[in-house]
């Protein structure tokens, strides 16, 4: 029988996005009628597994009609009422990365559907036409206001684009960081990176007017950085804004991370999804133990030692974090799940690497009892 639930659309809000995104008309955010049938979900990137913004959201129905197209909010996240049951495209698409789709999503009478939708960023190669391509940093001078803006080329090696502007700089380690390679500048509210040369330095080119909080990623932190804004960049178009970075302490980002003054030395961040069977949807409300071994002192019957265990649950999106599991090379078994649908795995946490990701897909559907 169909639903009489009325349909509404859901705003999503955005921060600050590209003015190609500008013409979208946005709705004030909507309470969903208990008997609706919601598609909701969050987008991420790739290699950080952090939401981002300045996406766009397209759902198409069975027939091939657009019947949403909005931004997701500051956290990533999306969410749209169907005015009937039935199967529905989702695509998700922004501005330096491929696009994802997800070809066919059924929802039932009365049902909500969570997503977890994952894009990757596009090589610098890829993105030539659009905002420019680094090609050599020898030359550390601000290239020269007469070279910016006409398409030129300058003494720096950067194409750029017409009337966009440039955030170039460099990353500063404090003394008590160990430097590590492969680090990126990213911005913040849009959610696009850039990797730093051997000595720190970076360029991006092809930014809109605004104002862009930066941050820089460590390989290590698996992305807990992502929102943690160092510094505010001005960017006007053909110009050149040149700022210096000085990187939080990793501790800072983890203990912000997990909403803690301070940060135990020699602890780490375990991270997490859990996915349904077969459909690899969100498992949400998912109980996740993790148990470790923390040894104590030698004595002549042998070494000592308690079984230390956190546990977290996932949220709407499967997703869960765990803090302050020790880094020593300690081996962790995660579980999640009860009785026939548990699934477990185990992951090493090192100094090298404290914050670590993990994926964990149930054998059975909650409740299913099979």
């Amino acid at each position: 029988m169909r639903s009489r639930c009325q349909s509404r659309a859901r705003a999503l809000r955005f921060a600050p996005a590209f003015a190609l995104l500008a013409f979208l008309t946005l709705a004030p955010r909507a309470a969903a009628p208990a008997c609706a049938q919601v598609i909701r979900g969050v987008v991420v990137d790739s290699a950080s597994q952090r939401p981002l913004t300045g996406v766009l959201v397209v759902v198409t129905d069975s027939a091939g009609r657009d019947v949403q197209r909005a931004m997701v909010d500051t956290n990533g996240e999306f969410e749209f009422l169907a005015r009937v049951p039935g199967w529905y495209a989702v695509r998700a698409e922004r501005w330096g990365m491929s696009a994802k789709a997800v070809e066919r999503v059924d929802v039932a009478a009365g049902d909500t559907v969570s997503l977890r939708l994952v894009l990757v960023q596009l090589p610098i190669n890829r993105l030539v036409e659009e905002v420019g391509k680094i090609v050599d940093l020898s030359d550390r001078e601000p290239p020269p206001e007469d070279d910016i803006g006409g398409g030129s080329t300058t003494e720096l090696g950067i194409a750029y684009t017409e009337g966009g502007g440039v955030i170039a700089g460099r990353v500063r380690e404090t003394d008590d960081v160990r430097g590590e390679a492969g680090g990126r500048v990213g911005l913040v509210a849009v959610g696009l990176a850039v990797e730093v040369d051997s000595e720190g330095w970076f360029v991006i080119p092809g930014l809109p007017e605004g104002t862009y909080p930066l941050t820089y990623l460590r390989p290590s932190l698996g992305g807990l950085d992502w929102d943690y804004s160092l510094t505010d960049a001005v960017v006007r178009l053909g110009d050149t804004t040149t700022v210096t970075l000085r990187p939080a302490h990793p501790h800072r980002v983890m203990a912000r991370a997990c909403g803690l003054d301070q940060w135990k030395p020699y602890t780490g961040v375990l991270e997490g999804q859990v996915l349904l069977p077969v459909s690899g949807l969100a498992a949400q409300g998912i109980r996740v133990v993790a148990e470790w071994f923390e040894a104590g002192t030698i004595n002549p019957g042998g070494v000592g030692g308690t079984v230390m265990t956190a546990v977290a649950q996932t949220n709407e999106m499967g997703t869960f974090r765990i803090c302050g599991i020790p880094t020593d090379r300690t081996t962790v078994e995660v579980t999640a799940g009860e009785r026939t649908t548990r699934v477990s795995a185990t992951t090493t946490m090192s100094d090298e690497k404290p914050v670590v990701k993990m994926t964990l897909q149930l054998p059975r559907r909650p409740g299913s009892g099979r």
